[in-house]
């Protein structure tokens, strides 16, 4: 849609251009309409152009193993910090408890709070270059399961982030779909907004 936009509004007169454009904005603005609460987006015209980027864009949360074990192909178990992977053995991990509905914090073009309501899109796993992983369970409101294999025997241990905290350097990057926007003028926790 971006590209075929970008297309139209390099032919023809100014004036086309901005008829297409605006055309453009107005189709958006019904969307967002249909898609958010009519309290948060009762207005005319265009919605704001950084509440329109979160609708129309969604967001990102990355979410870390919590717990790691070695599995070996016989069942065997190997607990502890560092764990063997590879030879046989798979990392065995889980994340902290995941709801396929999120919030976050966004922000008008005008510094207005607002939180957004968000559902899970799609989702892949990532991690430690040397591991190839796989999200193997991914349950609504309990934690997911990922595992992470390796070609080569070596040593997985977990990491220290930004802030000190500690997990396994395993993930899921999940990408969330907005499907509502609620003004948040006292300052309260998303999950609040919305009654999560």
């Amino acid at each position: 849609m971006q590209k075929w936009l970008q297309r139209v509004l390099g032919r023809g007169s100014r004036g086309a251009r901005r008829g297409v454009h605006r055309r453009w904005w107005m189709s958006l603005g019904s969307l967002a309409s249909l898609l958010a609460s009519g309290a948060a987006l009762a207005q005319e015209g265009p919605l704001d152009v950084d509440l329109q980027f979160a609708l129309d864009n969604g967001f990102e949360s990355f979410l870390f193993a919590q717990t790691c074990l070695s599995v070996g192909e016989d069942g065997s178990v190997i607990e502890g910090d560092p764990v063997p992977v590879g030879g046989g053995r798979q990392l065995e991990c889980e994340t902290a408890p995941i709801s396929y509905l999120q919030t976050v914090d966004v922000q008008a073009s005008t510094g207005e709070p607002f939180c957004a309501l968000g559902q899970v899109s799609s989702y892949f796993a990532d991690g430690d270059s040397r591991l190839s992983v796989d999200v193997v369970s991914a349950p609504d409101g309990a934690p997911w399961v990922l595992v992470g294999t390796s070609d080569e025997e070596i040593s997985v241990g977990t990491v220290t982030g930004f802030g000190g905290g500690v997990a396994w350097p395993l993930w899921v990057d999940a990408l969330f779909d907005v499907i509502e926007l609620q003004p948040n003028p006292a300052g309260e926790l998303c999950d609040d907004v919305f009654g999560l």
